[in-house]
């Protein structure tokens, strides 16, 4: 179990202008707990909850986790996170984390660092997924597909049944081939009309008036 205390600052940029508390953290390896406690927050007429983030740095970038609201201030606050390292995108962000950042409706930043580091809390971003990706990943079209599972476009076909990007192949094949046989049905018609043409059929009758007479079809 890791535990330590912080003091807690208003900050305007990279600036701590003043104290306000301190917060108290108990860590271990499975969960961390922070108890916030303050006192001199900026009191105005439309104050709300702090918004609680956890945040890391990263060269010269300061990046936030939500975490969730506190009470609306009074004249002190007593406040407590408790987190998982689930609670923190993903679990390679767990040991990362470098303190916490309290913001009010009005644009007010007071934060706690762990290791007194130069933070420029108020210009935080937020930590995305994306920004993590690992090179050499999975294409889009099979990505969350298990490892027999078929990609999207062959889902609802029938198991012998081709998916789009083949039934044009086959319809041009079937198309070649339909020309192939009308091809050869026109070479047969000719071959027929060629034997018929050279075919000759020879009628010999005989005359009412006993002459014998010939005629070829």
């Amino acid at each position: 179990m890791r535990r330590f205390i912080r003091y807690l600052y208003e900050y305007e940029q990279e600036k701590k202008m003043r104290n306000v508390g301190f917060v108290k953290v108990e860590q271990d390896v499975d969960q961390c707990v922070i108890h916030v406690h303050g006192k001199g927050f900026r009191m105005e007429e439309n104050a709300q909850g702090l918004r609680v983030y956890l945040f890391w740095n990263t060269e010269d970038k300061c990046i936030g986790i939500p975490q969730g609201v506190t009470e609306v201030p009074g004249p002190a606050v007593n406040w407590q996170l408790c987190y998982t390292p689930e609670d923190v995108g993903k679990k390679e962000n767990y040991d990362l984390v470098n303190g916490i950042i309290l913001k009010d409706v009005n644009g007010h930043w007071y934060a706690a660092v762990w290791n007194d580091d130069v933070v420029n809390v108020c210009r935080m971003e937020m930590w995305k997924m994306e920004e993590d990706s690992v090179q050499g990943e999975e294409p889009e079209c099979k990505k969350g597909l298990a490892q027999d599972e078929e990609p999207e476009c062959k889902k609802g076909l029938a198991q012998d049944e081709e998916p789009e990007c083949k039934k044009e192949t086959l319809q041009d094949e079937e198309s070649e081939s339909g020309k192939l046989e009308d091809d050869l049905e026109k070479e047969a018609c000719l071959g027929v009309k060629s034997a018929r043409s050279s075919v000759k059929i020879w009628c010999v009758f005989r005359g009412v008036n006993g002459d014998m007479q010939i005629i070829v079809f």
